[in-house]
């Protein structure tokens, strides 16, 4: 007979101790053996920074909000480049409001992201904070290349390129790193269990 957390819905194993899918410990008042409650929405899969997330899942997430954001970006603003001056003069209060929500839609994009990314840290046995760090090396960067070609800087220019690439290279890192095996002190390891 199987059992499925009550947090998730996820099929366990009778040995297992955390959920493999959200990380949250199994006790015996949270488990149900007839049949997984209903799925979480795919807004609490994304919108949290508890537990750990495999570098597969990351990956999907990601691209699916990539995907997401390019699709809508094309949808609201290739017919407002076809248009005229004069019909842009005329919706020009629409193509603020569509940039407004795109804008906001860019902003809800890269809170997910990050956590998203905490999660994926979390797989690796890493505090969240480090991916702070990550977005303060890419600000760094992008300064010092602003800085470094208006003013025709080249050790400016230097340190950009060393930030940018020090940013591939943790990318690279997040995304094919192979998360910890096992329970690690942010949860139980999300592939445990699966074959």
């Amino acid at each position: 007979m199987s059992k499925f957390c009550s947090y998730c819905g996820s099929a366990l194993n009778e040995r297992d101790n955390f959920c493999p899918n959200c990380g949250k410990e199994i006790l015996a008042t949270n488990t149900s053996s007839t049949s997984p409650p209903p799925a979480t929405s795919l807004w609490k899969k994304i919108f949290t920074t508890k537990g750990r997330l495999n570098r597969w899942v990351y990956f999907k997430y990601s691209i699916g909000i990539a995907l997401f954001l390019g699709i809508l970006s094309i949808i609201i603003f290739v017919p407002i480049g076809v248009m005229s001056p004069k019909t842009n003069e005329k919706y020009q209060s629409l193509i603020v409001i569509l940039g407004l929500l795109l804008a906001l839609l860019f902003i809800i994009a890269i809170i997910a992201q990050f956590m998203l990314a905490v999660r994926r840290l979390h797989d690796l046995n890493l505090s969240g904070l480090w991916y702070l760090a990550y977005i303060l090396l890419i600000g760094i960067g992008n300064i010092t290349d602003n800085i470094g070609t208006k003013g025709n800087n080249s050790g400016l220019l230097m340190f950009s390129i060393i930030c940018n690439l020090i940013v591939c290279i943790s990318s690279l890192f997040l995304l094919f790193k192979r998360g910890t095996i096992g329970y690690n002190k942010y949860g139980a390891d999300p592939l445990e269990g699966r074959s």
